[in-house]
This record gives structure tokens, sequence and C-alpha cells, in this order.
């Protein structure tokens, strides 16, 4: 459909022209020509009509009795031609056509005025009493010494029946030519359309992203012109596209990569890109975001907020702000303005940090700074006021007493220090500090344990129980696993009731060891056992610090455990006891961490919090 009517437009707009000029010029030439033979025919006629009149006036002067029958006779032999003998006061005497007696006196015409005063005249008029149109020459004779005039005239449709021919045959011309022009650009225009819908499909190509196509080679004229043009374009754009496509590619591939969050954003709010931080950083659970307002992609009021804020202020703009609908999440957000080639503001982007490691990093640095201070300072302040006293105490009794206060407190700041020191050890993150790594038997680590600490169990009438009917190893260090699996047992023991029953069990599943300690103590509460592992948290601050604790065991518990690829678990509910829970790989591969540990509490760049 869409070809006939470029077909038939082509045609319109190349034979539509031709045509009319075609058209304009027969009539002009066909005008012209008919113009000349009816000149022509017309003097012919004229010539004719004086050649009559001048013999009839020869004939009527050589014989003026025999008038009457030399115009009959002249008449017979050229009844075209009408003639009329009028004598010199205008009465018609004798008249070819009509009968003389009752015509006018033609004295008034022009072509008897004419004669008589030069002897001869030409006119060309409508006859009154024909009721045509003729051509009359008129020619003053003397018969018998009285003046007279013969005429002589002609239908001038004569005249004009002669040029129908030659009118006929012009129209005939016309039609041909016109036959064969139409043709001729109907069939150029065929040919002009077939080139032409080629290169509007290339062209429709280039634009669907085709940049391959390549015209014919045989166009011809403007069109072959055309035809490279199209091809330089299509050179040039796929070029273009090309060198986008990889800057896109790695415009792309460094926003995926970056750990930090992207949003780009129009002056009307609406989403242009989201990178996958920053779907991340605020929880969008769809990808295809773009397009969408911001309002719409379900983040916090805050940030809509900002971004609305910052676009209307030109696009600078630098915040943090808590996410609460995000649990308390907290981000940096830095924006600046998107501008065009005309360095007119299109958009905003936005870029994301999210500082909620880091802010917790900082507040945990801080209470442990605060914690260590506290820490150290009791056992350093009782140290130097007893140390003070002994220098002043006489009575050897008191000054035992001192001393014993003095020893006690230095061997607790000895303790905190050293548990802090294997902190240290096994945060390192080269682990240049661990142990070297064994195959162990279950059984013979808790036999171990369970020797270590009989004799604390026993002074609180503590039963240690051992369930380890399998023979199940693991790999990894004897000292660090005895110790963490120790200090589990010593809490047990130290705050469970006396003559209660401490178990110790270890089983396999799978490819993880399970070494549990199960005491018969109070339990922990739910807030309390969300901070369990931290260092230096203690439940009762008086009784830890009574039976010894650091504060740093559990903590340490952890970090062994963390060291070796495995986790600490705890299940536990007020009054119905405690059951810890260290989970190892029994695989070497999986087994030796030497990384740098970072638990779900902290890292190591801060130490831990731990009981």
């Amino acid at each position: 459909m869409r070809s006939s009517e470029t077909r038939r437009s082509l045609l319109w707009r190349l034979g539509l022209p031709i045509v009319v000029v075609q058209v304009v010029a027969s009539i002009v030439v066909a005008w012209i020509t008919v113009s000349v033979v009816e000149e022509f025919n017309q003097s012919k006629i004229e010539s004719l009509l004086s050649r009559y009149t001048m013999h009839l006036e020869v004939l009527l002067q050589s014989d003026p009795k025999a008038e009457d029958a030399i115009l009959r006779e002249w008449n017979s032999t050229s009844p075209d031609v009408r003639l009329t003998l009028i004598g010199g006061s205008g009465r018609v005497r004798w008249d070819s056509d009509s009968d003389s007696t009752k015509m006018e006196n033609h004295g008034d015409r022009p072509e008897i005025l004419g004669a008589i005063t030069s002897g001869q005249a030409v006119q060309t008029r409508f006859s009154a009493t024909i009721g045509e149109r003729m051509t009359y020459v008129a020619r003053r004779i003397e018969i018998g010494g009285e003046p007279f005039i013969i005429r002589a005239s002609m239908r001038s449709d004569l005249a004009q029946a002669q040029v129908m021919p030659i009118i006929w045959s012009i129209v005939i011309v016309l039609a041909a030519l016109l036959g064969v022009t139409l043709c001729t650009v109907a069939f150029v225009s065929r040919d002009v359309d077939r080139h032409v819908r080629r290169l509007s499909v290339g062209a429709e190509r280039i634009a669907a992203g085709d940049f391959e196509y390549r015209s014919e080679p045989d166009l011809p004229g403007a069109l072959a012109t055309l035809g490279m043009s199209l091809d330089r374009i299509a050179n040039d754009q796929g070029e273009r596209i090309r060198q986008l496509s990889v800057q896109q590619s790695e415009m792309q591939g460094i926003l995926f990569a970056m750990s930090t969050g992207v949003i780009a954003m129009d002056l009307d709010g609406h989403v242009i890109s989201v990178n996958p931080a920053a779907s991340r950083i605020l929880a969008l659970d769809e990808l295809d975001v773009r397009g969408r307002p911001l309002e719409r992609l379900e983040i916090d009021a805050r940030l809509i907020e900002f971004a609305r804020s910052v676009s209307e202020a030109g696009g600078h703009g630098s915040s943090e702000i808590t996410l609460d609908s995000l649990e308390g999440r907290q981000i940096v957000i830095n924006s600046e303005p998107i501008h065009d080639d005309d360095d007119r503001q299109v958009g905003t982007v936005l870029v994301l940090d999210d500082v909620t490691r880091l802010r917790q990093l900082e507040a945990m640095r801080t209470d442990f700074a605060s914690n260590v201070s506290h820490e150290l300072r009791t056992p350093i302040t009782a140290i130097q006021g007893y140390a003070e006293l002994l220098l002043d105490e006489q009575d050897d009794a008191k000054r035992r007493q001192y001393t014993d206060v003095v020893a006690r407190h230095a061997t607790r700041l000895s303790a905190i220090i050293e548990d802090l020191l294997s902190l240290s050890r096994l945060e390192d993150p080269e682990g240049s500090h661990l142990p070297e790594r064994e195959i162990l038997a279950a059984h013979e680590l808790l036999d171990g344990v369970v020797r270590a600490c009989s004799d604390e169990a026993a002074s609180r009438d503590i039963v240690l129980e051992v369930e380890c009917d399998e023979p199940l190893t693991c790999h990894g260090s004897r000292q660090l696993l005895e110790q963490a699996v120790s200090n589990l047992v010593v809490n047990a023991i130290r705050y469970g009731p006396p003559q209660s029953t401490v178990r110790l069990s270890a089983w396999s599943q799978g490819s993880l060891l399970h070494i549990a300690v199960a005491d018969e103590g109070p339990g922990i509460d739910e807030s309390s056992r969300r901070r369990l592992f931290e260092r230096f948290y203690r439940i009762d601050q008086g009784r830890s610090r009574e039976v010894g604790g650091t504060g740093l065991g559990l903590a340490i518990v952890k970090h062994i455990a963390l060291a070796h690829g495995g986790s600490v678990d705890v299940e536990t509910a007020p009054g119905r006891g405690s059951v810890f829970t260290v989970t190892l790989p029994t695989s070497s591969e999986h087994n030796l961490n030497t990384q740098y540990i970072q638990s779900s509490d902290g890292a190591s760049l801060m130490p831990q919090h731990g009981h």
C-alpha cells in the first residue's frame, strides 16, 4: 500500500509538470499555427477575390450589355464566391445570392465606401443580408462611362474549415505525446520508486540499529549520492554507537562493582538509574525501577525529602540520615547535579554510603576504651591504695592482709591483660601467633578439660559428666580448643548452683562437630543473651568480680571458634539453665581460618566485649 502510494506520488509529481508544460507548449504552437494558417488563407481569399473583380471588370467593360449573362456564368463556375454589382448611388444592380430588388442600398457599406475612395477595398465583417461572417473585396469600375462597384465575397468559415484538419492533427500529436510522456514517467517513477524503496528500507534498518547496511552500487544519479550519504551515516553512527556501548558497559561495570550506592533521577523526581549497591542499602526488592517516581520505591521518607530539597536547591547537598524504616540504618548522602551539553541541569545523582557499621564500630571503640579503662582502673586503684597502706602499716597481720589484697588484684589485672593478649592473638590477620593445628580426638579433648576443671568443680560439689560415645575427631589447635571449652565449663561451675551437674557432650552432623556444655544455672534472659559474647559484658557485675571473672571469657570462646572456621551459640531461658554449643568443621581445609576475624557484633579492628 505504501509502495503504490509512493509510486503514484512520484508519477503525479514528475508527470504533472511535464504534461502541463507539454499542454501549454502545444496550445501555444497550435495557436501560432492556426493564426498563421488563418492569416495565410485569409490573404489567399483576398487575393482570389481581388483577381475575380479584376477579371469581371475586364469582361464587363468588353461587353457592357451582357453584364447579367457574364455575372451568371462567372457565378456558376465559382459557387462559393458571392458576386454583387452596385451602382454609383449604392443601389444593388445584381447579386448572386439574393434578389437585388429587395436588397437595401449598399452605399454605406465599409468596403463600398473604401472602393469609391481608393478604387479597391477589402473588408471582413458580418453580413446582415446573408447572416454570416464574410470577406469582401470591392472594386470601382466604369461600364459605358457610368461608375459601378463590383464586389466579390466569400464566407470566412471556409478558411476556418481548412484550419480544422490542422487543429485535429495537432490534437492527435499532442495526445500521442502525452501518452508517451506518461508511459515514460511511469517507467521512470517505477524505477526511481524501486531504488527509493530500497534506500528507505536501508534508512529504516539504520534507524533500527543495523549499521552494517550498505546501499546498492548501481543507483542512478542523485540517488547514488543519497546512497553514499546513507552509507556514511551508517558507518559513523555504527562507530559512535559502538563507542557509546563500550563507555556504557564500562560505566555499568563500575556502577555495579561499586559498594557505594548511586541513584540518578531527573528534575521531576523520576528514577533514571539505580545500581545494585543502592538497591542493597535501601533494601529494594525490585531491580528495574527506571522511570518510576522516587516516592513509589517504598524508601524512607527522610531520603525522599532530602532528594526533593537538593533537587530544588540546584543539586548540591550532603547529609547523614538515619533510616527508621530499615532498623536505624545510617547512611551518608552526597548529591551532585547532572548537566547536559548546554550546561543545563537535567537531573540529580545521589551517592549513598552505608556508615551503619562504621558508626557501630566507633561506638564500640568508645565503649571498649571506657570498659578497659574501668576494668583496669579497679585493680590498679586497689593495688595503689593497699600499697600505700603497706608503707604506713606496722602491724604484721594487717600488712599480710594488705599484701593478699594486692596479690589478688594483681592476679586479676594479669588475667585481664592475658585475656586481652589472647584476643589480640586470635585477631591477628596473618595468624602468625596461632598454635599449630592437629588431628584431635573429641573425647580426649573433653577428658583434658574435665581434668583441668575437676578441682574447681569439686570445691562446689559439682559433677562433670562427659557424653562422647563415637570416635569423633576434628582438626584444630588443642590449646585453643581446650581453652574455649574450659572457659565454658568454668562459667558453668562458677555461675551454676552447688551440687549440680555440668554435662559435656560431642556429636557429629554431616561435616560439622558439635561440642556442648550444659549447666543447671539460673539461665539468661533474652536481652542479655544478645550481648553475651561482647567484651566485658556481665549479667551480674558484682558476682562476676566476686568469682574472679575478667568479662572476656565468652569473647575468647567466640573468637577461638571463628579462628577455626566455626561458631558458638547458646540456648537458654531464665530458670532452665544454659547450653553453650561450639560448632567446628571436621575438614582441615575448612577448619583452618587465618583470615581477619569479623563477627556479627564487631570486627577485628574493634575488639569485642565478652563475658
